[in-house]
């Protein structure tokens, strides 16, 4: 993000047009942290955390609450770094206004949560409740054609979509004959520079809904450099928002790993509940999960991972 710097006494709608820009789109039923430097008070990152909505996806995993805690804590020890000053924000849900009562309560109470959790880290808290008046505000400010409009976001992203169907890419048929091609393709696509083609899109994420090739690709990876996995992970972040719903899992679980590895627990923990949101049963996403969960070291983790011989990921009985 680029460097922004946010005075003590800036009003409220400064500090959501700021949210807004960063994160490109108005959050809704969330809590968002932007962690600052207590001296230069320049924001160091923003990031957002949901809110409970009943019948969304989070209701479906019985330990949600434990996740969200998990998060919270997380993000925190990750951002909040001592001399750390922090504006935390309660989004209201304005994508269903007429919540029920329990979820009122609900999200009243991780607000509270939120709030003493992040002043254990900090030296400065501020804290704000936002309205639907103040996003109107900042919403007229920022005008309709701006990305910080999630509805304009969401959008663009529809288009975009919507050009990569227009192409008519088939989804590449994988065969044994053609597996260990693929495995070198994917690679070579993910350290590539430039634009993510729709045949590179398909072909990434049709590999990687393979269980062996994408053991193999994330075996290789790792076994590349950290600055491999920083180029890795944008290309993998892009390919996650705009492939199709079933293979985001995988692209997602994938993108987890090598932000952990890189030592962004904060972006891994994100892209594992994208992954966990798509399907809370995929085996190597509720793996990552328990390990962000326990901290388990991730040079460890790396390091027994490549001592087993690539050739078990690409040709062993995986479950």
């Amino acid at each position: 993000m680029a460097m922004t710097s946010l005075k003590p006494t800036a009003p409220l709608h400064t500090v959501l047009t700021t949210v807004a820009q960063n994160l490109k789109f108005h959050p809704s039923n969330a809590i968002v942290v932007i962690a600052m430097d207590n001296r230069s008070m320049t924001v160091r990152c923003i990031w957002r955390i949901d809110l409970w909505t009943s019948g969304g996806a989070n209701e479906a995993n019985g330990d949600w609450r434990d996740v969200w805690l998990a998060d919270l804590q997380h993000a925190c020890e990750q951002t909040l770094t001592s001399p750390a000053r922090a504006i935390v924000l309660r989004y209201p849900d304005t994508d269903h206004p007429d919540v029920s009562t329990p979820e009122t309560s609900v999200n009243a109470h991780l607000w509270r949560i939120a709030q003493d959790t992040v002043d254990a880290y900090v030296d400065h808290l501020e804290t704000h409740i936002v309205s639907d008046k103040d996003l109107a505000v900042v919403r007229e400010k920022l005008g309709p054609m701006v990305a910080g409009d999630r509805e304009e976001l969401e959008r663009e992203l529809a288009a975009r979509n919507d050009a990569y169907r227009a192409e008519q890419i088939e989804i590449p048929v994988i065969t044994p004959a053609n597996t260990d091609a693929v495995i070198h393709q994917i690679r070579q696509i993910l350290l590539a520079e430039g634009p993510i083609r729709p045949h590179d899109l398909a072909l990434v994420s049709a590999g990687l809904s393979h269980i062996a090739m994408r053991d193999t690709v994330i075996h290789d990876l790792l076994a590349s450099n950290p600055l491999c996995w920083s180029i890795a992970s944008e290309r993998l972040a892009e390919i996650t928002r705009l492939t199709w719903p079933q293979a985001r899992v995988a692209t997602a679980t994938v993108l987890a790993i090598l932000r952990w590895q890189s030592g962004d627990d904060v972006r891994a923990g994100i892209a594992i509940n994208v992954a966990l949101q798509h399907d809370c049963q995929y085996a190597l996403a509720a793996l990552i999960w328990q390990v962000l969960r326990c901290g388990l070291n991730r040079h460890m983790w790396r390091r027994d991972l490549l001592a087993i011989d690539r050739h078990t990921f690409r040709y062993g009985s995986r479950p």
